[in-house]
């Protein structure tokens, strides 16, 4: 199997029940830092490349 790790994408509801703080990916998207779509339905998705390097920026920053 092979997966295109740029295309690989996680939803809100999976960020917040993995423990990430709504405030911060509120503070993340208000800062451009991740960008919401929504291929389906109304929830808002990620692409996950883009919260793994948001989180690794954040972690090293405190």
């Amino acid at each position: 199997m092979d997966f295109a790790w740029d295309q690989l994408i996680t939803d809100e509801d999976e960020l917040v029940e993995a423990d990430y703080p709504q405030d911060l990916l509120e503070k993340w998207i208000k800062d451009g830092v991740i960008h919401p779509f929504s291929p389906r339905g109304n929830k808002r998705h990620f692409y996950s490349k883009d919260v793994f390097v948001a989180t690794v920026h954040h972690v090293l920053q405190t």
